[in-house]
């Protein structure tokens, strides 16, 4: 009875870290894919190099008709957007800004 009883504490204790650390009865969720649509990709490219062409200081039109046409695509996707007007010689320019997920978690910054 006590070579029972002690084996029986010897596979408690032997798998009890592998209870703790594989954990079998938590599973992943799983993956949701968003899958970039060439159509949407096509309609975007040809927006920005054929409908406000040129994009230059020259062409402060396009720059806004870009920036515009940018902001809204990230509002539809989610983001919260803002514009920050950069102060230059010939402009103001506008850099957009899209947060997405929660607003006081990290900051990865892309761009």
């Amino acid at each position: 009875m006590k070579k029972i009883n002690f084996a029986f504490i010897i596979l408690f204790l032997f798998s009890l870290p592998l209870i703790i650390f594989y954990q079998p009865w938590v599973n992943a969720l799983p993956p949701t894919p968003r899958h970039a649509s060439p159509e949407q990709l096509e309609k975007t490219v040809r927006y920005l190099t054929q409908t406000v062409h040129p994009r230059s200081a020259d062409n402060i039109d396009n720059l806004n008709r870009s920036a515009e046409y940018i902001k809204e695509v990230f509002i539809s996707n989610g983001a919260r957007v803002t514009a920050q007007d950069v102060p230059i010689t010939g402009g103001p320019y506008k850099n957009i800004v899209a947060n997405y997920g929660p607003a006081d978690g990290p900051l990865i910054i892309i761009g």
